[in-house]
């Protein structure tokens, strides 16, 4: 029986880039920060050479949930087709409280949005304004507000 989400994990390419996103632009936390190469590892990924740097991220709200980014250092893979309409493809959403501010200043530090902060005017979501952008490797994000 399922009994919650313990974390979400993106690959990424740079590691470092991804920090800068996503705990200095996007306010994450950073938790945990450490190159993994425990046997335990390799074999859960089925590499036997497989060395993973990663970073544990905590992501807003009460339930501790944590995003992990996994830059493989060994061995390096090759960035994927990240079309929103790509099957296979994902996105996480994060809310904000002022949107249209948050949107402004990730504009200003060169952030690439597929649209302006929108009203979402059908569906559970109907009220809010959301907004997609993409982070350094093209993984979308998007941005909620209730």
């Amino acid at each position: 029986m399922l009994t919650g989400v313990d974390h979400i994990a993106f690959a990424v390419s740079d590691l470092e880039q991804s920090l800068r996103f996503y705990r200095d632009q996007l306010g994450l936390e950073l938790v945990v920060h450490r190159v993994w190469r425990e046997e335990y590892v390799r074999q859960m990924v089925g590499i036997a050479d497989a060395s993973l740097n990663i970073a544990l991220l905590k992501l807003p709200g009460p339930s501790g949930l944590i995003l992990e980014l996994i830059e493989y250092e060994q061995p390096k893979g090759t960035p994927i087709d990240s079309k929103l309409y790509t099957p296979g493809n994902a996105h996480m959403a994060l809310r904000v409280n002022d949107i249209q501010a948050f949107y402004a200043r990730l504009m200003e530090e060169g952030i690439e949005f597929l649209s302006p902060p929108l009203a979402v005017t059908a569906g559970p979501n109907q009220g809010r304004q959301a907004v997609y952008l993409r982070d350094p490797d093209g993984i979308i994000v998007q941005l909620m507000e209730p």
